[in-house]
């Protein structure tokens, strides 16, 4: 009697651990795919904050007004597939506005960027987004800043997690 017991126990822990390491794998997958559109928003408020404090001259040598890198819509301009490693390609971040930033995808996961701005002066803004696929749901995670008066301002990180429902 006491094997059957043994039998049962090891089949039941076998098959807990089975279902608890899936588990465990989605989610740290979830975590490194959502820490790295952290770490690149962060980067890239970062890195606008540090474009913004700086000279720049427009092509004739005239000192411009302080100011945010131009718009770039998201980059790469194809979308990686749902949860599936992705490999950026050196042309993806050609763009004068990533060049500005010094931005280059931050790793592997299936993260696509964008990044707006308006303004000039004291009316400047920005906003740094990371958008991507995983388990069907679109994830969006954005942060903005802006010029105040005195001093640079910045929103907290928003993460959106956008359900994708079948048409009917």
């Amino acid at each position: 009697m006491s094997r059957m017991w043994i039998a049962c126990g090891v089949v039941v822990g076998v098959c807990t651990l089975s279902v608890g390491g899936e588990w465990l794998l989605e989610r740290r997958a979830r975590d490194a795919f959502l820490e790295e559109g952290r770490l690149g928003v962060r980067r890239l408020y970062d890195a606008s904050i540090a474009y913004y404090s700086e000279e720049h001259a427009g092509q004739n040598g005239s000192i411009l007004a302080r100011q945010f890198p131009a718009p770039v819509g998201l980059t790469p301009n194809r979308p990686p597939d749902d949860g599936e490693a992705h490999r950026y390609r050196d042309d993806d971040w050609d763009s004068p506005t990533w060049k500005a930033l010094t931005f280059v995808g931050p790793g592997t996961q299936p993260l696509r960027y964008a990044y707006f701005s308006g303004g000039t002066g004291d009316d400047a803004w920005f906003k740094a987004r990371a958008v991507g696929r995983l388990d069907g749901a679109l994830h969006v995670l954005e942060r903005a800043g802006f010029i105040g008066q005195t001093r640079e301002e910045g929103g907290h990180l928003l993460h959106a997690v956008l359900e994708e429902h079948a048409s009917q």
